[in-house]
């Protein structure tokens, strides 16, 4: 079954805006790819016209995705999401991640040492 319009507008603030069902699918195909043992828990939904969904997602980073090479680091972040439903399929999509969890997640921040420690806020 076919989750999307085939005209949906996905509303993005990491990648170009996809203003079809095949451009959003390519804007998500090298994150797929890159963590390809991705799992989604949702924690909260509420639907009427709209889905609204608090996502924790956590996955190995086992290929390149925007411009980092893969870490083989697993990682655990959270998301959310609005779709907007139209005749059962999803016609816009918005979404924001915790790109701090994410990127500390796969490894690739470094964080300044406090009195002297060097940690990061991922590894407690």
């Amino acid at each position: 079954m076919e989750l999307l319009t085939p005209v949906v507008v996905e509303h993005a603030i990491d990648v170009a805006d996809a203003h079809s069902a095949d451009e959003l699918k390519a804007n998500l195909a090298p994150f797929f790819a890159a963590f390809p043992d991705l799992r989604d828990t949702i924690d909260q939904i509420i639907t009427i016209n709209y889905v609204v969904a608090r996502v924790t997602q956590f996955g190995m980073q086992c290929g390149d995705v925007l411009g980092i090479p893969a870490t083989g680091r697993h990682a655990t972040w959270i998301l959310f999401g609005i779709w907007r439903i139209e005749c059962s399929r999803i016609a816009d999509d918005w979404v924001a991640f915790d790109g701090l969890a994410f990127f500390d997640g796969i490894g690739v921040l470094e964080w300044p040492p406090v009195h002297g420690v060097v940690a990061s806020p991922a590894a407690g």
